[in-house]
């Protein structure tokens, strides 16, 4: 079978205030004991799923780039050993602009790396300040250009939306600047208030004002606009890039495919059931060399669950849900279903229905969780 590869590296040079994945403080005496952890569960791992085809690999966070080359080198090493990996394989790693050095771009990319997203977030100084980013908006440029003369072909860049006292010609500014540099991939993500985050904190004491949906609406139009206009194709919704450069990461999930995850709080989906690792580093070490993994918990989807998933996933894309292919997975007649509420959805401007394709609205993207429940 093909699948993807995801790794956690979750040490972060400070954790920003709207961050609400799991990542802890750089700890250089933590690193090395993490990475053995880490090979040795990819060693257990590659017993188990002996001949998978890899034709992805993704090294998330955290920050990846805070470590050092021979780190990156004895993890991919390792993942060579155990799996078999296709001749175009796409191999991606997050950076932070303040770890993303030239010279270290260079011993990436001899170790196979392709593929670099950087988290730029926006080219407002004042905007990176609230939101607890380590790097200025000339350390942002400075990493992209720098990764681009190391020889970096496929960049992404990751942007911010919604940020608070955040103008609409702020939101244009950023996305102009990170069209401007001539990315492969732009990410746009509209900020959310997560469950124990500064920000949260910040908002239940009320020392943090959000900005209106409407205007969150306005900045998703003008990049999406903007975006198909420079060239890019929206395949998600938070997702855009030029031809031949949508994230396969990315599309494994999109599509509800197969993947294998390493490290602390990595999660996996192989053969219909979802598990995932302890979100803690001194355990997840602990347990790995007590005896080779760190599960501590998983689920076996039913129909239920893999329906509600094919929808979530499904209007998330672009293309959204062909309803042909749906209702032979599921042996239904979606449209003798689901008829009346399509039709109030259609009114209401949330979704469109076109060559039988359900997706949805950019209207209807900024209510995705609404649009979702009408179905499930």
């Amino acid at each position: 079978m093909e699948t993807g590869i995801y790794i956690h590296i979750p040490f972060c040079i400070a954790k920003c205030r709207y961050c609400s994945f799991f990542s802890v403080r750089h700890n250089e005496d933590l690193i090395e004991p993490y990475v053995d952890a880490l090979t040795r569960e990819i060693d257990y791992r590659g017993r188990e799923i002996a001949g998978c085809q890899v034709k992805s690999i993704y090294l998330g966070g955290g920050t990846p780039t805070i470590l050092k080359s021979r780190y990156i080198s004895k993890i991919l090493n390792r993942c060579r050993d155990n799996f078999n990996f296709l001749d175009d394989i796409e191999i991606s790693i997050e950076g932070n602009p303040k770890t993303v050095i030239r010279d270290y771009l260079l011993e990436l990319i001899k170790l196979g790396v392709n593929r670099l997203t950087i988290g730029i977030q926006s080219f407002k100084d004042n905007e990176l300040t609230i939101l607890g980013r380590a790097h200025d908006s000339a350390e942002g440029i400075a990493a992209f250009e720098g990764a681009r003369g190391a020889g970096f072909k496929n960049i992404g860049i990751d942007l911010i939306y919604g940020i608070p006292y955040q103008k609409e010609r702020d939101w244009d500014y950023s996305l102009n600047m990170a069209i401007g540099l001539s990315p492969e991939h732009i990410s746009i993500y509209s900020l959310s208030i997560e469950k124990g985050t500064l920000f949260d904190k910040y908002h239940r004491e009320k020392r943090l004002i959000l900005l209106p949906e409407d205007e969150h609406a306005r900045m998703y139009d003008n990049a999406y606009t903007g975006l198909k206009n420079a060239g890019y194709i929206p395949y998600e919704i938070s997702n855009f890039s030029m031809p031949g450069h949508e994230s396969r990461h990315n599309q494994i999930y999109w599509n509800n495919e197969e993947y294998i995850g390493f490290g602390a709080s990595a999660y996996s989906y192989l053969n219909g059931k979802r598990y995932w690792n302890v979100s803690d580093v001194n355990k997840y070490i602990d347990n790995i060399n007590d005896c080779g993994e760190a599960v501590s918990g998983s689920e076996a989807l039913g129909r239920k669950e893999l329906w509600a998933e094919a929808i979530m996933l499904g209007l998330r894309k672009g293309e959204g849900i062909d309803i042909n292919k749906l209702n032979q997975r599921f042996n239904i007649n979606f449209a003798g279903l689901y008829k009346g509420k399509v039709a109030r959805l259609i009114n209401l401007g949330l979704i469109d229905l076109i060559n039988n394709h359900l997706r949805v609205t950019n209207r209807g993207a900024l209510v995705l969780n609404e649009v979702i429940l009408e179905f499930i």
